[in-house]
């Protein structure tokens, strides 16, 4: 195995070259495996890195820039379950400097209310503070803010816009309702379209505003990550 080779592989971009060489290397070698580690994150593959890992562990493991900047790559995987198998299989990893801030950015991410924003890089901060502060928004409290007064629970996250747009659709539709019902009656068919429009912006907001806690704790962990990744890599 000609290491200098390799590494030469790796710097000059040369993808089909570098795999075509590992893969006629001996494929139960842990010194195979663990090239194929640094492969498949140079070259992002999810799972065909947790697997190379598991097979050259031991080496994978006493190299801490590696296990560093995969976990930085982790951060922003989508693949949720696949991120929580490598922050779990690199517990028993020599956890210190970079990798073990990217392991606490990681449990973070999972529950910020666990840290305070000066332990994470300044980069980070801002949207670390911001993501806490969703996080600690409630759902249920939401819809019920837009039950109340249509729209509230959109304000109660942030929306004002929205909550404008909300409010005056729903107070259209109920106005409509109200004068078809005592000029045409409540039987009437465009009374019964009235309320039926009115019914469903009214229900649709209060789901609406529900949803709306959960979207922007989403939006704000993926840019709190985003930014942590960028400084660390």
């Amino acid at each position: 195995m000609d290491a200098g080779f390799i590494e030469h592989l790796s710097v000059n971009q040369l993808a089909g070259e570098h795999k075509l060489y590992l893969n006629n290397l001996p494929p139960l070698s842990d010194s195979t495996n663990y090239y194929k580690t640094k492969f498949h994150l140079k070259y992002f593959n999810d799972s065909l890195l947790l697997f190379h890992y598991a097979q050259s562990k031991m080496l994978c493991d006493a190299d801490t820039t590696l296990l560093a900047k995969t976990s930085a790559a982790f951060l922003v995987n989508s693949d949720r379950q696949k991120t929580q198998t490598w922050f779990n299989a690199i517990q028993q990893a020599p956890l210190r400097g970079d990798l073990k801030e990217i392991q606490n950015i990681y449990h973070a991410s999972l529950n910020p209310n666990a840290f305070a924003a000066e332990a994470f890089p300044a980069q980070a901060q801002n949207a670390y503070s911001k993501y806490k502060r969703a996080y600690n928004k409630k759902p249920f409290l939401a819809g019920a803010l837009s039950t109340a007064v249509p729209g509230l629970g959109k304000l109660y996250v942030g929306k004002t816009r929205s909550f404008i747009m909300t409010l005056i659709l729903n107070a259209a539709y109920s106005a409509q309702t109200i004068e078809s019902s005592r000029k045409l009656g409540l039987s009437h068919p465009l009374t019964i379209i009235n309320a039926g429009a009115f019914t469903v912006f009214y229900l649709s907001n209060i789901y609406g505003s529900y949803q709306a806690v959960h979207k922007l704790r989403k939006e704000y962990k993926k840019q709190f990550l985003i930014d942590a990744t960028r400084f660390y890599n």
